[in-house]
């Protein structure tokens, strides 16, 4: 008999993809499960990546990613938020998640303690645990944004990184600039590294603007992670990248080229040349719009119903209501999921998953449901409480 490594065996499995597998191939099923999009990917983008293909663009890249997407990504900062980044700045990898793993190997020893949201994605805790690292969940607010005071009470001589990650997954709040700038002088006086995972930079509603977190005085010590998978609708090419100072960006890219040794080469191109151009920018705008109709349908219609509370979604695509008081008597959260798919074949994900803080809550992934879907799915909800 073959035993897994002590690591392997203390690692909990994602809920988000028991779920996803649970309702594989179940007819009838409405998933606001797995945070992807449903929006088809731009054609001008897959023209891109087939002609790469047929050109035989099918080979190694450099470690760090092709010298034409980490020159178009460096300029995009550059035009947007003023910075003055080169090629030398960004490293591509195999989707945001590979490019987390390699940070957190790269600058947490063994007992080093890393500072993130509750809730938070629940990849993270999982991600600096195998690290060797130590998870600390910063306290939040009613709103979910970080409450700041008691986070400073968590800072010890241990405390290494601090992870940001909004908009949220799961819980679509933003925190304005001044809420991070207070977060951005707690980085400074305590010497931490600021890893912010602006993934969904993008989606943003009712008129917010997305704050770069190395906007706030801080590029010196912040990786941004980012990637294409939300913002062209290509979870499936799995390209992500970090953007960041050489001093933080090196010893990253050398721990990477031992995990995959690039990016897979002819989509990098291919987004390399959409990046900037008309056709990106019009996708964007339209996704944008497309998913603040969706936001707007499936908070009213999870505040129309009896005891859940949505509280408002402000970026991201994801809805975060409390539904401890659904089926009026006590249930646990995954118990009150797993109920609603059973009787509904309606997708929801246990808020637990992300933090002790998701305790009674439901995340609903509207990217990844049409508005009549989502109609649909409180219609389903409705019919348990008549």
């Amino acid at each position: 008999m073959f035993t897994p490594s002590e690591r392997i065996l203390s690692l909990k499995p994602s809920g988000i993809r028991s779920f996803f597998a649970l309702s594989a191939g179940v007819e009838g099923v409405i998933s606001l499960g797995i945070g992807q999009p449903n929006i088809p990917t731009p054609a001008k983008l897959i023209e891109f990546a087939a002609q790469e293909l047929k050109n035989q663009n099918n080979y190694y890249s450099l470690n760090p990613g092709t010298p034409l997407l980490r020159a178009k990504i460096a300029e995009e900062y550059n035009r947007r938020f003023n910075f003055d980044f080169t090629s030398s700045n960004v490293l591509i990898g195999s989707g945001a998640c590979e490019i987390l793993f390699d940070i957190f190997h790269t600058f947490l020893n063994p007992g080093d303690e890393a500072l993130l949201p509750d809730p938070t994605f629940l990849v993270y805790e999982r991600q600096i645990n195998l690290a060797g690292g130590k998870a600390v969940f910063m306290p939040s607010n009613s709103d979910f944004t970080i409450d700041i005071e008691q986070t400073k009470e968590l800072i010890t001589s241990k405390t290494k990184t601090i992870l940001l990650n909004f908009p949220s997954n799961p819980t679509g709040a933003m925190m304005t600039r001044s809420e991070l700038k207070a977060i951005a002088d707690l980085a400074i006086d305590h010497n931490l590294i600021v890893i912010s995972d602006e993934v969904y930079e993008y989606t943003c509603y009712d008129g917010r603007e997305h704050v770069c977190v190395s906007t706030l005085g801080i590029e010196d010590r912040t990786l941004i992670v980012n990637s294409f998978s939300k913002s062209f609708c290509v979870p499936g090419w799995r390209i992500g990248y970090a953007v960041g100072p050489e001093e933080l960006i090196n010893p990253v890219n050398t721990f990477h080229s031992f995990v995959t040794a690039n990016a897979t080469t002819p989509l990098q191109d291919a987004l390399a040349s959409f990046m900037g151009s008309p056709e990106a920018i019009s996708f964007t705008d339209s996704l944008q719009s497309t998913l603040q109709e969706r936001k707007d349908v499936i908070v009213a219609g999870l505040n129309s119903l009896e005891n859940v509370h949505c509280p408002p979604v402000q970026g991201s695509f994801y809805a975060f209501a409390d539904f401890s008081s659904f089926f009026g008597k006590p249930m646990s959260t995954s118990e009150i999921a797993t109920k609603i798919f059973e009787e509904t074949k309606v997708v929801l994900i246990p808020g637990d998953e992300f933090g002790s803080a998701g305790e009674g809550y439901l995340r609903a992934s509207f990217g990844s449901a049409s508005v009549d879907e989502l109609k649909d799915v409180i219609s389903r909800l409705k019919s348990l409480q008549e």
